[in-house]
């Protein structure tokens, strides 16, 4: 599962580091001290930027949600308006750490983690609708994304 989806990252390595943070793009100015817009307008250089600066793995949320290790960059292509929603975060989060649980680098887990998030989002949605599914819904629907990347 794993190299299925680095292979789409154009990721060349993957090294530990000591933690993550995952932020929205509201929360990331705080960190680097720059105005929304900008972030927005270079969303894979300011977590490049962020990763680097706090020596973490920086997931800065938002369509194409970016991870960055501070060398590497992957730009996730899952998901959907509805994981806009309070609590979504918080599902990502316990994502990661279950593929942080199992070993993986917290670079791989966190690639991991933002695209099964995504698919789940979608899968979720196509049942529920973009508008309907909650945080917890999301939840429900791990399997069937862990399923379809099989």
């Amino acid at each position: 599962m794993l190299s299925k989806i680095l292979s789409k990252s154009e990721c060349a390595s993957c090294k530990f580091c000591c933690s993550f943070r995952r932020k929205s793009l509201w929360e990331t100015p705080i960190f680097t001290k720059t105005e929304v817009e900008k972030i927005q307008n270079n969303r894979e250089e300011y977590c490049m930027l962020a990763a680097e600066k706090f020596n973490t793995i920086c997931v800065l949320k938002g369509h194409n949600t970016v991870v960055s290790d501070g060398n590497d960059v992957y730009i996730n292509k899952t998901g959907n308006s509805s994981l806009a929603k309070a609590g979504s975060g918080d599902v990502l989060t316990g994502v990661i750490s279950g593929f942080a649980a199992q070993g993986y680098t917290l670079f791989q887990s966190a690639v991991l983690g933002v695209y099964l998030h995504g698919l789940c989002g979608e899968i979720a949605s196509q049942d529920l609708t973009e508008y309907s599914v909650l945080a917890s819904d999301l939840l429900k629907y791990i399997p069937f994304g862990i399923k379809n990347l099989m």
